[in-house]
């Protein structure tokens, strides 16, 4: 990376696909850093009852509509990736260019985490089943007519840098923020529910609620601020 003049670009992630054409060949997955602190890019994997479908996994981007609004506008997270197999470099990926961050604090105090544990036992409950800015599942099926539950288990909370838009520009301020992730269980009660929304036919693991670090605020995953 350093020859070609992405220094700052840190190996995240790195995977051998099961099936397909690039069986045998190795994904790697690289996030910006600063200062040596890798800026992650966020993992959700996912575990299927049918084994047929077994288990997968994505990382998430920034998806918004394209308008002329800036809080709206798709804006995705920076990321290399680089397949390599047998003859060398397969593919090259470069996702969303951006230029090297302008550091404002070098020192910031954040807020003790019994704060932020409090202010996360408070807000997982809306988080889960709303109402949010985000819309929960659970919340947009309750708005169109349906019955579907949500069963969460938090598994750890882990203390990382992410790029926060600054509402109303297309700019971002890179702040650390805590994230509460869990595995949940999205589900329609009875029998009668299809084989998919049955409960334990997929098991999800994200973070289910992100705070910032500095204020305690709540930060959305999917819009980016």
């Amino acid at each position: 990376m350093q020859e070609l003049g992405l220094g700052d670009m840190v190996l995240a992630d790195a995977q051998t696909p099961r099936e397909g054409e690039r069986k045998g060949t190795w994904e790697l997955y690289y996030t910006p850093s600063v200062n040596g602190v890798p800026i992650p890019g966020i993992r959700e994997d996912r575990v299927f009852s049918d084994p047929a479908i077994g288990e997968d996994h994505q990382y998430w981007t920034y998806r918004c509509s394209e308008e002329t609004n800036a809080d709206t506008v798709s804006w995705y997270m920076e990321s290399v990736w680089i397949t390599v197999g047998r003859d060398g470099i397969l593919s090259f990926e470069w996702d969303a260019p951006s230029t090297e961050p302008v550091i404002r604090e070098t020192q910031t105090a954040l807020m003790p985490f019994e704060d932020i544990a409090s202010i996360a036992n408070t807000m997982l409950p809306v988080v889960v089943i709303g109402p949010s800015e985000a819309r929960s599942l659970v919340e947009i099926d309750k708005i169109n007519g349906d019955e579907t539950y949500m069963d969460v288990e938090i598994t750890k909370v882990s203390l990382s840098l992410m790029r926060i838009r600054d509402k109303g520009s297309l700019q971002g301020t890179i702040v650390p923020v805590w994230d509460f992730w869990g595995t949940w269980d999205w589900y329609e009660p009875g029998d009668n529910a299809p084989d998919s929304m049955k409960k334990g036919a997929t098991y999800v693991t994200q973070p289910m609620l992100t705070l910032n670090a500095i204020d305690g605020n709540v930060v959305s995953r999917m819009f980016g601020y």
